[in-house]
């Protein structure tokens, strides 16, 4: 779920949605970025396709390939890092840092 947060997605019930507002998927990108350094003390900055990587190599650990919903939120995810939007907003974020 944080990985989607980094892409811009937010909490919509029991569901992640994109975010609404260029405001609101930027505090939702920092705030999967500072979870994502927390559940894993490792810094990907704001590098989604890095820490997609990251989390499929260490799925034991990070439990992001479950069965569960692995593959509706990884196809999420890969869509998310083609979007030039999202992929701007990240850019954006991390020169900021």
């Amino acid at each position: 779920m944080v990985l989607l947060q980094l892409v811009g997605y937010a909490a919509a019930g029991r569901d992640m949605r994109p975010a609404s507002g260029g405001n609101a998927r930027k505090r939702t990108m920092r705030e999967g970025l500072h979870s994502l350094r927390r559940a894993t003390a490792m810094d990907c900055g704001y590098d989604a396709a890095a820490w997609r990587d990251y989390l499929i190599e260490h799925a034991d650990e990070t439990g992001y390939t479950h069965p569960y919903a692995f593959s509706n939120v990884d196809a999420a995810v890969v869509a998310a890092i083609g979007d030039p939007e999202v992929l701007a907003a990240l850019t954006e974020l991390s020169a900021a840092t």
